[in-house]
């Protein structure tokens, strides 16, 4: 089956343990869950210049989706999500850019 990739830039804010977050800092290649309306995606983080992102932080990443489903029509500019590892929500986050 074929792949299909689609990348969006978002504005991400990493939660605090207390907030059910994480305590250990992420970096580019960060593969959670990107989630939203009961839906679950697979995604690759990447983050400027590779820095490492601590739970705390808002930072702007881009995404990039690898799915069998067709995320791109599902997707627009101001839609929320969580990013999850597991059942745990690790992130907040919305889309500002849809990347071609």
């Amino acid at each position: 089956m074929m792949e299909d990739i689609y990348d969006i830039e978002a504005v991400v804010t990493y939660l605090q343990r207390k907030k059910r977050g994480g305590t250990v800092p992420v970096s580019s290649g960060f593969q959670p869950a990107f989630c939203f309306d009961d839906e679950r995606w697979i995604a690759e983080l990447s983050y400027p210049e590779g820095n490492l992102v601590y739970p705390g932080d808002r930072v702007r990443v881009r995404i990039r989706f690898i799915d069998e489903y067709d995320v791109g029509s599902r997707l627009y500019i101001g839609m929320t999500f969580e990013l999850r590892e597991g059942e745990v929500a690790v992130a907040e986050g919305t889309v500002r850019e849809m990347v071609e």
